[in-house]
């Protein structure tokens, strides 16, 4: 599977893979790459200025996965996309709850919302910092879910890369704001 997919919805929290990452390593790097045809895992943010992510999964009560966003830049020769440039914005660590989600909604009731939440940013998003950094998480720990708020500074998109520390799978819900 390559790194973009783009996810096209444009209302509300969407889900940001169509099946759960079980991904045990990232392998994501950072640089340019040529534009692909067919982007995959690629969240485009459709001008809005950033995203509100929310962690889910399966696997036992307090059970973890890492992540890490990357921005993407796209170069444009003409009127066309010909490059893309991967930043990475930031890392963390999502914890599993008790809390599950809804029978037959975007998170099934077989998937358990993470209620904590940490995020590491990562000095290297200058564009980003002189923008004024609205990043924040709200990490509540109590089996309610957890949200990270980001400010994508410009960027064309992002990416959400899984690494699975302990939980079986991983995903997020994701919104543009």
């Amino acid at each position: 599977m390559g790194i973009f997919r783009q996810v096209y919805d444009s209302e509300g929290q969407a889900r940001y893979l169509s099946a759960n990452s079980s991904d045990t390593a990232f392998t994501i790097t950072a640089g340019r790459q040529a534009q692909p045809a067919s982007p995959e895992n690629f969240f485009d943010l459709m001008g809005h200025r950033g995203a509100r992510l929310s962690f889910f999964g399966t696997g036992a009560d307090n059970s973890t996965f890492d992540y890490k966003v990357w921005l993407v830049r796209r170069s444009v020769k003409g009127s066309a996309f010909t490059a893309v440039e991967l930043v990475l914005l930031g890392n963390g660590t999502a914890t599993l709850s008790a809390s599950v989600g809804v029978d037959g909604d975007v998170v099934d009731d077989s998937e358990r919302m993470a209620d904590t939440l940490t995020w590491s940013k990562v000095s290297a998003t200058t564009i980003e910092n002189a923008l004024g950094d609205a990043s924040d998480v709200r990490s509540p720990a109590d089996n309610t879910p957890a949200e990270l708020i980001i400010n994508c500074g410009g960027a064309a998109g992002i990416i959400v890369e899984f690494n699975m520390t302990g939980a079986t799978s991983g995903n997020c819900l994701i919104e543009r704001i």
